[in-house]
């Protein structure tokens, strides 16, 4: 349909189609959605002897259709609660414990000398280790153990 005379019937209908809608139950904000929708598929539609009615028809189905794809989407998020499938958060107990053991990492590392941290630190990355890492030393190994050893009487702590 030409553009010009959609916007004419625009200008005339939108109220009162969207007026009907809510009349017959739908929230403002919806049939809002579903009558800009219908003025969308207006334009693509070659013609139509009462606007109007087809805006209205149009506009009811696509209210209609938002609401069962939302009404089946809250359906299935029930589903699957009650299949019981885990919450991956994490619970505000498990937040705190966590938060506690990175503070106590923080003064055990802190505690750490400069040369120990960065064995230790060269060892993190020697786990993901690409072709071109260059192996320990013998030094580096025995400060990386030291580094271990204060770290597992951490975790014995």
């Amino acid at each position: 349909m030409n553009p010009v005379a959609v916007e004419a019937i625009y200008r005339a209908e939108y109220a009162v189609v969207v007026g009907h809608l809510t009349h017959r139950g739908w929230p403002l904000c919806a049939a809002e959605d579903a009558v800009q929708g219908a003025f969308l598929q207006l334009l693509k539609e070659p013609d139509v002897r009462h606007p109007r009615s087809w805006l209205t028809l149009v506009a009811w189905r696509r209210a209609r259709d938002a609401a069962r794809t939302e009404r089946r989407r809250r359906e299935e998020v029930d589903e699957i609660r009650l299949l019981g499938y885990p919450d991956r958060r994490p619970s505000p107990l498990d937040r705190v414990e966590r938060l506690d053991e990175l503070q106590r990492a923080a003064v055990v590392l802190g505690q750490l000398r400069p040369i120990d941290r960065e064995a230790l630190l060269r060892w993190s990355q020697a786990g993901r280790r690409h072709a071109g890492a260059a192996p320990l030393t013998r030094n580096e190994r025995r400060r990386l153990d030291r580094a271990h050893m204060r770290l597992k009487a951490y975790r014995a702590a």
